[in-house]
């Protein structure tokens, strides 16, 4: 039986990969928005970068989503 603590952590993960292909990624949500989601989320450092490389391995991206991706990858270095 999985933990609370495992429990929090998998719907962190599932609602930080959501909001980004279906929100962000899409441009209906701004990286103000997504950072937001990531800081009130349980996922720090290389679990959230492997969040984010497991959706962006997943599904095609046109130029704008790329950018948008990119975009969110230098702000998460900035604030460390």
């Amino acid at each position: 039986m999985a933990s609370s603590e495992e429990k929090k952590k998998r719907m962190s993960v599932h609602r930080v990969e959501d909001s980004y292909r279906r929100a962000y990624l899409t441009g209906k949500k701004s990286l103000k928005w997504m950072i937001g989601i990531i800081q009130s989320s349980s996922l720090r450092g290389s679990e959230l970068l492997d969040a984010l490389s497991r959706v962006d391995d997943a599904i095609p991206k046109d130029e704008d989503a790329k950018k948008r991706a990119e975009a969110l990858r230098k702000e998460l270095e900035r604030l460390g």
